[in-house]
């Protein structure tokens, strides 16, 4: 993920970006996010795994049903856990949190991106830069924003390298 301040900017200032995540503000809404990923025994997980992904061939029938037991264990809390990070997106909360975030990450940081991200420019990538100190970032090409489930032998590779760095 890009620091919360690119981000937030990317979608104030970057209109494709933002008519790509509009799935954001839908999920402002109560129970309307909760309903779409519940519904039909979280029939959508597996939309979003096939159409999100760029190496759906790396996940099996099974892979996609255990995601969607997941989803709805505890009557569908897993949904809300998940709605709620883009809900804490918009809150006045976080408004403030990342005001005082002005200054720059001192801890060594290992961002990994997927190329092929349907939702997120590449851009976002190298303007995270301005908000870290010691980053390093990744790309792996044929990758989506779930690069660790389309290239999990790379991503293990990336993480590995860096830590021995550290």
């Amino acid at each position: 993920m890009p620091h919360p301040i690119v981000t937030m900017q990317g979608l104030y200032r970057n209109k494709e970006m933002l008519m790509k995540c509009l799935f954001i503000f839908l999920f402002q809404l109560p129970f309307w996010g909760e309903y779409q990923l519940t519904k039909n025994n979280a029939a959508m997980i597996w939309n979003i795994f096939k159409c999100d992904f760029v190496n759906t061939d790396a996940l099996s029938e099974n892979d996609v049903a255990i995601f969607q037991e997941a989803v709805m264990l505890d009557g569908g809390a897993a949904a809300t856990a998940m709605i709620n990070y883009y809900r804490n997106i918009f809150t006045v909360k976080t408004f403030w949190i990342i005001q005082k975030l002005r200054g720059t990450l001192k801890v060594p940081t290992l961002l990994i991106w997927g190329e092929k991200d349907p939702f997120l420019p590449k851009e976002l990538c190298e303007k995270t830069k301005f908000y870290v100190d010691d980053i390093t970032v990744s790309y792996v090409p044929n990758a989506s924003k779930s690069v660790h489930q389309d290239n999990p032998e790379r991503v293990n590779e990336l993480i590995e390298q860096f830590l021995e760095q550290q």
